[in-house]
């Protein structure tokens, strides 16, 4: 990890700060929301609502975050999206009902949309090809020690000081990367004469055209999609299971969560490694057959041990399949487009994996509690034939691909 800090450049690295201090701010809350909105006066169905309009506004602002993003600059759309951010958690701290969450979360939603995808084609643009899913993971691990730190420190404040003062204290932690953030741009130019329709118009027809062209980013769609609904089936019910089925206490629940958590980062960089020295749909093979496997597992055990097998086979699943997609994927477009794309993948997969919680559920009910995961496990293999004969670059120069119209 130290040397593939010290091959990072100085703005990727104050970037990669920044998000770690951001994440911190929202993983404190994270856990608490529901309890923050019911503790501002409403009842269940009004948290229901609340929940609902944050799951729904991303998809309008993740494709408009993408193209400020290749529009303006990366680095520039993350301090502008970190002050749509602090906005958000302003709002959210001081608002006097739970109504007055909805602009708040509006906000904050609209604030990652510009962060997200920018921050990832960042990373594709600053890391050589040769290292590309060693940095991603890298990265990825970082946010991950994010989600290790955020819910305890949030416990503890929810606890002894209470739900306002949380938000306080997350609503701090933004304001320092947002002013890091703008720090970080303060000598790059914010061109916003560039945001013009028709740029938009152009690079949506571009980015369409290459998905629906028969080719790599075709297949790229396709699985990810897929893989997608399959994990959506069944993600959302393992906690449910556990506890009704195999009856662990909610201590061991989460415990396993944080097996898993820390599973993750200490595969994300070797992964990342892997997939640079043998390839990409290598890498994401084995994360495949890790994840069908620790599904099985998951399935047939009851004890706390069978269960923390599982849940560190499902962290290998994630650890070598995310470095190797992003790496892939920064490979397979032109980079001045890469954050519309990463817009467009993110929006298109949420509204994709919608039904799937769903569907899992009606399975759960009318045929047995393990048929959602026995599915998802079946994705997670069908997908890899794909994956094995179609993931495959035209060429290992980045400069042929990226060039391309």
């Amino acid at each position: 990890m130290r040397l593939i800090w010290a091959m990072l450049p100085r703005k990727l690295k104050i970037l990669l700060v920044t998000m770690v201090i951001a994440n911190i701010g929202s993983r404190i809350f994270g856990p608490f929301m529901a309890l923050y909105v019911k503790d501002l006066g409403a009842d269940i169905g009004q948290v229901g609502l609340y929940f609902t309009i944050m799951a729904v506004s991303p998809v309008a602002f993740r494709i408009l975050g993408g193209w400020v993003s290749d529009s303006i600059g990366r680095v520039q759309t993350v301090a502008l999206g970190g002050v749509a951010g602090l906005m958000g958690f302003v709002a959210q701290w001081l608002a006097p009902s739970w109504v007055w969450l909805i602009p708040g979360g509006l906000a904050m939603n609209l604030g990652s949309s510009l962060v997200g995808p920018s921050f990832r084609a960042y990373v594709a643009e600053c890391a050589d090809e040769t290292i590309r899913a060693q940095v991603f993971g890298f990265s990825d691990s970082v946010f991950l020690i994010c989600q290790v730190v955020g819910p305890p420190l949030g416990g503890y404040l929810a606890q002894f000081y209470g739900y306002r003062q949380l938000f306080g204290v997350a609503t701090g932690f933004m304001a320092v990367a947002t002013i890091l953030r703008l720090w970080n741009a303060w000598d790059l130019p914010f061109r916003l004469d560039r945001l013009k329709p028709s740029t938009l118009k152009s690079g949506l027809g571009g980015i369409g055209a290459l998905v629906l062209g028969g080719g790599l980013l075709t297949w790229i769609f396709v699985i990810d999609a897929a893989r997608d609904f399959g994990y959506s089936l069944s993600d959302n019910l393992a906690s449910l299971y556990q506890h009704d089925v195999a009856g662990l206490a909610d201590r061991q629940i989460g415990w396993l969560a944080s097996v898993g958590a820390v599973t993750t980062i200490l595969l994300l960089t070797p992964s990342g490694r892997l997939s640079d020295r043998v390839g990409e749909r290598q890498t994401m093979v084995v994360g495949g057959l890790l994840g069908a496997l620790g599904l099985l597992v998951f399935v047939n055990v009851r004890s706390f041990m069978g269960f923390a097998l599982a849940a560190m086979l499902l962290a290998g699943t994630r650890a070598f399949f995310r470095p190797a997609f992003a790496s892939l994927l920064s490979k397979a477009v032109p980079l001045d487009r890469l954050g519309l794309t990463y817009g467009i993948f993110a929006t298109t997969m949420s509204v994709v994996a919608m039904p799937a919680p769903a569907l899992g559920a009606q399975l759960w009910q009318n045929v047995s509690p393990r048929t959602p995961f026995y599915l998802t496990a079946l994705v997670a293999l069908v997908v890899l034939l794909p994956i094995w004969f179609k993931f495959k670059l035209p060429t290992r120069a980045g400069a042929d691909v990226k060039h391309k119209t």
